[in-house]
């Protein structure tokens, strides 16, 4: 008795376990990875804008790695940062813990603009004389995406999160 009982509820079970393996199989896929905002879009407009060539083109996709590796290296300090600030909320006298980690977020942060700037310098030691004629007015109009200071809402064409 004890034994036919077993197998029916082992038999159950794995009857379950593949009707499940079915259907997340065959279910919805999910959607590819989107990539990172403003990061492929604004590289190609920039290449574009400024007509490069393959070469150039190649060593901005070298550039912009490494600035993008700066930049994320820099983001996790800063989100540790931010979280270790607002721990303080649980402490009993945070005000000298908070006043230093705020300063280290500036810091963190006044670099991220250096490094973003030193980028762009080297963007336009990357143009030709014809192509730095359009150098300005092509950051001018992919500084408010990098700096998150345009049009609130999102870009056109991307839905909203």
């Amino acid at each position: 008795m004890n034994k036919s009982i077993y197998k029916i509820g082992f038999f159950i079970l794995l009857a379950i376990n593949i009707a499940l393996m079915v259907i997340f199989s065959m279910g919805p896929k999910r959607p590819p990875q989107r990539p990172m905002p403003n990061q492929i879009g604004i590289k190609d407009e920039i290449a574009r804008e400024l007509g490069f060539s393959e070469e150039q083109k190649s060593q901005f996709e070298i550039m912009a790695k490494a600035h993008r590796e700066n930049i994320t290296s820099l983001e996790k300090i800063e989100r540790t940062l931010i979280s270790n600030y607002f721990d303080q909320l649980s402490q009993e006298n945070p005000e000298e813990k908070k006043i230093k980690l705020m300063e280290e977020i500036q810091a963190i942060n006044r670099e991220k603009i250096e490094v973003t700037f030193s980028h762009f310098e080297e963007l336009k030691g990357l143009c030709a004389p014809e192509q730095l004629e359009k150098f300005e007015e092509v950051i001018a109009k992919i500084l408010p995406a990098i700096t998150n200071s345009g049009p609130a809402g999102p870009p056109p064409g991307n839905p909203p999160r």
